[in-house]
């Protein structure tokens, strides 16, 4: 889902930096407070509600958006 995806410019001040992965979750967790993120964060959920697979092409997980998301969603 694009709407819950961190926007391009957090994603290219981040570019995968650990020392900087603190900061980006705080700064994705606020963008996902937006009101059309949100909203398709709250669809996402209402999509599966017995769990949810999240993917991603990262090698890195634990310092990735999806790691941010579990955390969130769990």
């Amino acid at each position: 889902m694009p709407a819950i995806a961190p926007s391009r410019e957090l994603r290219k001040w981040y570019g995968h930096e650990p020392a900087r992965f603190g900061e980006f979750q705080d700064l994705y967790l606020e963008e996902l407070k937006d009101s059309e993120r949100a909203a398709a964060l709250v669809e996402l959920m209402g999509m599966a509600p017995g769990g949810l697979t999240l993917t991603t092409a990262t090698r890195e997980l634990e310092i990735s958006q999806a790691a941010v998301l579990q955390a969130l969603l769990s």
